[in-house]
């Protein structure tokens, strides 16, 4: 098995054992590492730093990371061994209670499209990068507890070169800066919270849901995997029905499926913008 893999059961374990309230996650892309000392690889890697707020039963643990390097981490004010980490996770041992656990890193740009992707078109010699979190790719870009089921809310800071536009699924800010280096700042505002879904849920159980069709119209508001409340206008029809019975059929099937705060899909940057993307002048 490849050990950056996370089995099911990791992942059922680490979900009974804590809960996560809110990320926020610092990507620097100018190619400076801590202060202005430049990376060795300006063009091959960035810096990413990431805090993470966290309630724990008290049970050994781990987050998740693909990077370079962990420069430093921090639980709760504590630093921690950087040389702990091991490739793939972080090890952690938190006290029942909540926590803080900050982790800085030197991560690696892909070519494959996994993590952060960047590249510079030859049709314009610009630079342009864009994130692809599917299915377990988040790690590559910060620390991060990695599966579905740990919700929680990001902010998004990110340190741009001076004439780059970013964009995320959040509003866009106007950027401030530079600072000294020359570089922008784009901080994304926090949105809430989603609902926080269960491994025997799929999205159907906790979104809004309206059908369309040339027939009368209903909208479904379900919170449970009961029958739907349908307007007492219209009487669903039998195919109707079977639709119902198989979405709740699909709520016990497709729960590893389930998308979180920190995966998107992308195919390609000129497809419509990830979480962020960046695009050089």
């Amino acid at each position: 098995m490849n050990p950056a893999n996370i089995t099911r059961d990791e992942a059922a374990a680490r979900s009974a054992a804590l809960s996560t309230t809110s990320y926020e996650v610092t990507v620097d892309l100018t190619g400076h590492g801590v202060g202005a000392v430049e990376l060795p690889e300006p063009e091959e890697t960035f810096l990413s730093t990431s805090t993470v707020r966290f309630t724990s039963t008290g049970t050994s643990t781990w987050i998740d990371l693909i990077a370079d390097e962990v420069v430093s981490a921090a639980l709760d004010g504590e630093a921690l061994d950087p040389a702990d980490f091991a490739g793939s996770r972080l090890p952690l041992e938190p006290g029942a209670g909540e926590h803080e656990l900050t982790v800085t890193a030197i991560c690696r740009y892909s070519r494959t499209g996994e993590g952060l992707h960047r590249f510079v078109d030859p049709a314009d010699g610009r630079v342009y990068l864009y994130t692809q979190f599917e299915t377990a790719d988040a790690r590559r870009m910060y620390a991060c507890f990695e599966q579905p089921d740990l919700k929680a809310t990001f902010r998004l800071v990110v340190r741009a070169p001076a004439g780059w536009t970013v964009r995320s699924n959040s509003p866009a800010p106007e950027p401030f800066g530079p600072d000294p280096i020359g570089a922008m700042i784009w901080d994304f505002p926090r949105p809430r919270a989603s609902p926080r879904t269960s491994r025997r849920s799929s999205p159907a159980s906790t979104t809004s849901t309206t059908a369309r069709s040339s027939r009368p119209r209903a909208r479904w508001t379900p919170t449970s995997s009961a029958a739907p409340r349908w307007r007492p206008t219209w009487t669903p029809s039998a195919s109707a029905r079977r639709s119902s019975a198989a979405s709740r059929s699909t709520s016990r099937t497709s729960a590893a499926r389930t998308p979180s705060t920190s995966t998107t899909s992308c195919s390609s940057p000129s497809t419509t913008p990830a979480p962020w993307r960046t695009r050089a002048p």
